[in-house]
């Protein structure tokens, strides 16, 4: 290629490209033979030990305020609301969710979570 009585030369790339497979037939046996044997060896080591697992106690959490709780259903309603139903069964089942997050902020006292 010439431009203005000056030689110049293209330049060109190579792209290598390798196809992949996620599930060869290959890594799958290897894989399965793996884990089996990896298995195997971590029953033999459990079945050695003699301590008991440690539980961990529970976290228990300060009960929420009703009128946060309030709060928090206000919001999803809101959220109930802004979404557009694609179809009449997903209609059907937000105007559902919508009547149960309508009454529960209604009640006197709300269900304890």
């Amino acid at each position: 290629m010439e431009r203005n009585g000056t030689k110049v030369v293209a330049d060109s790339a190579y792209v290598l490209v390798r196809t992949y497979y996620k599930d060869s037939p290959a890594k799958t046996a290897d894989s399965a033979s793996a884990t089996a044997t990896a298995s195997t060896s971590s029953a033999a080591a459990a079945a050695e030990s003699t301590d008991p697992p440690v539980a961990t106690p529970a976290k228990v959490l300060p009960p929420i305020p009703e009128d946060e709780q309030r709060r928090v259903y206000k919001w999803m309603l809101e959220e109930k609301r802004k979404v557009r139903p694609r179809d009449a069964a997903e209609k059907k089942r937000l105007d559902d969710d919508k009547a149960l997050l309508k009454q529960i902020i209604r009640a006197d006292t709300l269900p304890v979570l």
